[in-house]
């Protein structure tokens, strides 16, 4: 009997346990697999040919248009998930070149990632996800979260060959950790 209250006590504290890692997230995070996941089905794709229509189509959030920060030529989307006097924690931004042909369509440009989390081990994991999801060789990837301020690049053979830049910043921001990637394709 004793040891099928002890069972018991396990099976609910592993339970428990579960329900709290997965609620551990900031309110108003995305969840960081849904994002790598959705990077790394953006990654597949020849940017100069991935338009904001098949961006909002991939993405796990909703993305509203943003204004423009470039004088002409250029759409942006973003998603506002956690903002915080107004600082953005989690968030997204994607940064479209607008191509002036018949049918005025985009192209992809960047994307900007805004992750939050309440401590830095879980914020560096969150950049180490995506920076794997979106190539980033795994000698490079093993360096991720040794610096503040971090810069890659690499030549990328998905879609057409192109070189990819990688910008990553950790800042503790109050009582969170925050990582800014930045994402562009030359």
């Amino acid at each position: 009997m004793k040891s099928r209250v002890q069972l018991e006590i396990i099976l609910v504290l592993v339970a428990c346990g579960s329900s709290v890692a997965s609620e551990s997230r900031l309110v108003g995070c995305p969840n960081p697999d849904a994002i790598a996941t959705a990077m790394s089905k953006l990654e597949q794709t020849d940017w100069h040919e991935l338009t904001s229509t098949q961006v909002r189509a991939i993405w796990p959030e909703n993305l509203n248009s943003v204004p423009c920060e470039r004088d002409k030529g250029c759409r942006m989307l973003g998603s506002n998930g956690r903002i915080i006097e107004n600082h953005c924690e989690c968030c997204e931004v994607f940064d479209f070149d607008l191509k002036h042909d018949a049918d005025d369509t985009d192209e992809l440009r960047n994307i900007i990632i805004h992750y939050s989390a309440r401590d830095r081990q879980e914020v560096v994991g969150v950049a180490k996800k995506i920076a794997r999801a979106v190539g980033l060789p795994d000698s490079k990837l093993a360096t991720v979260g040794k610096n503040r301020i971090q810069k890659y690049e690499w030549q990328n053979s998905k879609g057409r060959a192109t070189e990819t830049d990688l910008e990553l910043q950790f800042t503790r921001l109050g009582a969170v950790w925050e990582v800014y990637l930045a994402l562009a394709h030359e």
